[in-house]
């Protein structure tokens, strides 16, 4: 059997990522992230549901991962790039407790574009403006915005949505102003912001029934919820025999 090059092993790796989001997320990552049965099964998942055409106004997906599982790496800091490569004129807006996290997820997209973006979809970063919390892609339309929860996005549109950990402590969760205010930036806001078949992303750790996950589940259509503790519990999602442990 004829060995084949480096070059065209890179282009087959390219042609992959661009085709399957967890072959991207291995790619982007160079070696520090591991193609797990979760990893694999969460990246596959979130395929499916920003791909999936269902006719809603907007879909919800909540995703409920205990902490220190690379939830982060495999969603908030890679997707929109992936997102943007397979839609060039979508909009992303990502939200987050603090604007410094925003604008570490902002600056981490941005910058797998600038590496791959071109290899992988033919997609450039614009010129201006290219920075942490606001980028846009060379066609002026398709781009990225990250900010923390009490930021604002007024006048901002979008068609993915991404809210990693908007509450930042069991202290925060338990105090029903937190809870109320942060409803209300849902309602008044965030939920204004979204296009006609929008994806909406909500990954937090939950420690309040009455928190945003908790309020979306109760008085929102279209919303799944997946939900994958440290150990398997009846009827688990990735098929996982109960107390065995998601890696």
């Amino acid at each position: 059997m004829a060995k084949i090059d480096k070059k065209t092993l890179k282009q087959i790796e390219y042609h992959l990522a661009s085709k399957n989001y967890v072959d991207y997320v291995q790619l982007v990552h160079d070696g520090l992230w591991l193609k797990s049965r979760f990893g694999r099964f969460l990246c596959d998942e979130i395929q499916a549901f920003v791909e999936a055409d269902t006719g809603h106004s907007y879909d919800i997906l909540i995703v409920n991962v205990p902490p220190q599982t690379g939830k982060s790496m495999t969603l908030t800091s890679t997707l929109p790039s992936w997102y943007l490569g397979k839609n060039p004129f979508g909009k992303v807006i990502e939200l987050s407790y603090n604007t410094d996290y925003a604008r570490q997820f902002g600056r981490q997209n941005r910058e797998k574009i600038r590496e791959f973006g071109d290899k992988v979809f033919g997609i450039k970063v614009a010129s201006r403006p290219s920075g942490e919390l606001t980028f846009e892609l060379e066609n002026h339309v398709g781009g990225m915005i990250s900010r923390g929860v009490d930021a604002g996005v007024t006048g901002r549109g979008c068609t993915l949505m991404i809210i990693d950990d908007p509450i930042k402590n069991r202290k925060e969760a338990d105090s029903k102003t937190t809870r109320d205010r942060l409803w209300n930036e849902w309602t008044d806001s965030y939920r204004t912001r979204l296009a006609a078949g929008a994806k909406v992303i909500l990954i937090m750790t939950r420690w309040h029934q009455d928190d945003l996950a908790g309020r979306i589940i109760e008085r929102e259509k279209n919303v799944r919820v997946l939900n994958l503790p440290c150990e398997a519990e009846e009827n688990d999602p990735m098929g996982r025999e109960e107390g065995e442990p998601l890696h």
